[in-house]
């Protein structure tokens, strides 16, 4: 009976597993035809691009050694030790997650109009790119879509509508992220990255300055905004500030000093979620005020030789 019942529940697992595999490899998007010459896959064809990355078999199957066999790659990423450059051709619409993943070799990515997705790690740890021309039809970056890349500047488009968490993480020589002026979900200050208003604070370059002041409004820090900033010495916080996301000073590892303009009282309200280590150890001096101009307030300096 105890034989019976085991042999009924391996065919059921055996059935499930196969059922599996069927549906996890039916993915979004079309088949893209591609082609690989001089070091360069080139991927054309019309639509978006497959998601990839995810494990081929269910999760549930806990026996399974999760390795390279079991794992979904991108057809073209057999050269990904070879590969210095990627072309994408017209028609293409989405670059697929973790499509160009890990390609340590690569230098340079031709990506056309008309993508309006670039999803999930789609880039990441590609650490020898350093530059890249995002599309202006571009409206989506996905979650560490770049992170890890070496980029030391990041122009974003203005009709990017959503970026997600730690799109830019990790990029060690990333200076400055800018962001075109007609952009009505973002706007850039100083190379920082934040939402159009200004109340949210959404990701400082990991090769930013020692010392930063965060801009007067601005109410939140987003979800790895500051993470792994290791020139980050001091910061200046504004009263406003209600939420630190988790994560945001994740291994700011020289941060020493917090210059807030609250007191002790209004620096206990604040929302710190988990990971924030740096900023709950670093030396916090109250009631710093930010010296505030009124928008209507103008200075007129006239310089004649060295004589203001």
């Amino acid at each position: 009976m105890l034989n019976n019942f085991k042999r009924v529940i391996s065919l059921f697992l055996v059935v499930m597993l196969i059922f599996s595999i069927q549906i996890l490899a039916e993915d979004e998007g079309v088949a893209l035809e591609w082609e690989y010459e001089n070091k360069t896959p080139t991927i054309y064809g019309d639509g978006d691009m497959k998601d990839y990355g995810g494990y081929n078999i269910p999760m549930y199957v806990v026996t399974a050694n999760y390795d390279d066999r079991y794992y979904i790659h991108a057809p073209w990423r057999k050269h990904k030790e070879k590969a210095e450059k990627i072309v994408i051709e017209d028609g293409v619409t989405k670059i697929g997650s973790h499509a160009f993943y890990d390609f340590d070799k690569l230098e340079e990515v031709e990506i056309p109009r008309g993508v309006k997705v670039i999803n999930n790690s789609a880039f990441a740890a590609c650490k020898n790119l350093k530059e890249i021309e995002l599309p202006i039809t571009l409206k989506e970056i996905g979650k560490r879509a770049f992170e890890k890349c070496g980029f030391e500047t990041v122009f974003i488009p203005r009709k990017v509508e959503k970026i997600d968490t730690c799109a830019f993480d990790g990029c060690q020589n990333l200076k400055e992220i800018l962001v075109d002026e007609d952009n009505e979900h973002y706007t850039s200050k100083d190379g920082v990255l934040f939402t159009k208003d200004m109340s949210v604070l959404c990701d400082y370059p990991t090769k930013g300055k020692a010392v930063y002041e965060i801009p007067v409004g601005v109410k939140k820090i987003s979800y790895s905004a500051f993470s792994e900033s290791t020139p980050l010495v001091s910061l200046q916080i504004p009263i406003e500030l209600e939420e630190v996301d988790d994560f945001a000073f994740y291994y700011c590892k020289n941060l020493k000093e917090i210059n807030y303009e609250g007191s002790r009282e209004d620096w206990r309200k604040i929302k710190v979620a988990q990971g924030n280590d740096a900023l709950k150890e670093a030396k916090v001096n109250y009631n710093c005020v930010i010296e505030r101009v009124k928008p209507e307030e103008k200075q007129i300096i006239l310089t004649i030789d060295d004589t203001k």
